[in-house]
């Protein structure tokens, strides 16, 4: 709700008015993004990060896949072919562990997830083409806040919010969640997306369990092991080969 206020006013400020186009395409979007936010948040309740992070490698390989049914407008090059398989070697380096972690049903959840993230990455570079980054990003986040608010009014039953939950802390985070994490970033994203491709949008996503390492360390107090040097290395490497313009 708080992210959702923040980018109408936005639009306020820029535009003057808030447009809502109507388009299946952009309904379709909304859904998927929705679909990948709601799944996301169930499915890590019951499972763990690392799980999360290793299923999350699946979205350049789905992005690949949907590209490659559509290489008359943005071809796979063999440099990007490398990059993928580089980048899954890199993550499997970085979060693999001998036992599976999390359970069947949450990391079926952040599986659906990540399939909704997949198409919504895919769908929406057609439609950077067309429409602009923040009225984009304002139509998904309004139809999510849409769907959201009863499940929010359902959960809150089980663990009711108390005068206590508001706390400086509690409430800079949340804060820092509505304007950086949600807005900033999905703006900066839908702007990434008009300017590239969708395979590469999908290509970053190998960076997310080298980050969450990197921050986890200092954090967490977690080590620093060879393991991790490896795939950070061969993440990155992934991440340029997979950047280059070079044709196959």
């Amino acid at each position: 709700v708080l992210a959702t206020l923040f980018i109408l006013i936005i639009n306020i400020l820029i535009f003057g008015k808030i447009t809502f186009p109507l388009s299946k395409r952009i309904f379709l979007s909304s859904i998927l993004f929705t679909a990948n936010l709601i799944l996301f948040i169930f499915g890590m309740s019951l499972t763990t990060a690392i799980a999360a992070g290793f299923l999350g490698s699946l979205i350049p390989i789905n992005i690949a896949i949907l590209t490659h049914w559509r290489r008359k407008s943005e071809p796979v090059s063999a440099y990007q072919w490398l990059g993928l398989g580089l980048g899954i070697t890199g993550t499997l380096f970085t979060i693999y562990t001998p036992s599976s972690p999390g359970t069947l049903l949450g990391n079926i959840l952040i599986l659906g997830a990540i399939v909704s993230y997949s198409l919504y990455q895919y769908l929406n570079q057609p439609l950077t083409r067309k429409y602009s980054p923040l009225l984009l990003t304002t139509n998904n986040f309004l139809f999510a806040t849409i769907v959201s608010l009863p499940l929010f009014f359902f959960s809150n039953k089980s663990a009711p919010l108390t005068p206590s939950s508001f706390s400086l802390q509690s409430i800079s985070l949340l804060l820092f969640l509505s304007l950086v994490v949600s807005v900033g970033m999905y703006l900066l994203y839908q702007w990434g997306i008009k300017h590239s491709s969708s395979l590469t949008a999908g290509i970053t996503m190998y960076l997310s369990p080298l980050v969450a390492a990197a921050i986890a360390i200092p954090v967490l107090g977690e080590q620093l092991t060879p393991r991790l040097i490896i795939g950070g290395i061969l993440i990155l490497f992934g991440v340029y080969l997979a950047n280059q313009r070079l044709a196959s």
